[in-house]
């Protein structure tokens, strides 16, 4: 459990700050949620990305994919 209050600053300054990252580091998470929320999870990438998690081959993920998109 975290000890620490509630911060209103941008949330890839808080992660950079709680994971000891520089500059560059926080630059990189900022980045990397801004790539996750414009990708906007789509049900198909969800659906790979979920049966790939479970060990399943590459095809299966592929076919899982492209079955969500049907």
């Amino acid at each position: 459990m975290l000890d620490s209050k509630p911060d209103s600053g941008p949330i890839h300054l808080q992660c950079a700050k709680r994971w000891k990252l520089d500059a560059d580091g926080a630059e990189l998470v900022r980045m990397a949620l801004v790539l996750c929320a414009d990708h906007e999870l789509n049900a198909s990438s969800f659906t790979a990305h979920c049966v790939a998690s479970t060990g399943a081959n590459l095809r299966a993920g592929a076919v899982a994919g492209l079955a969500a998109l049907t």
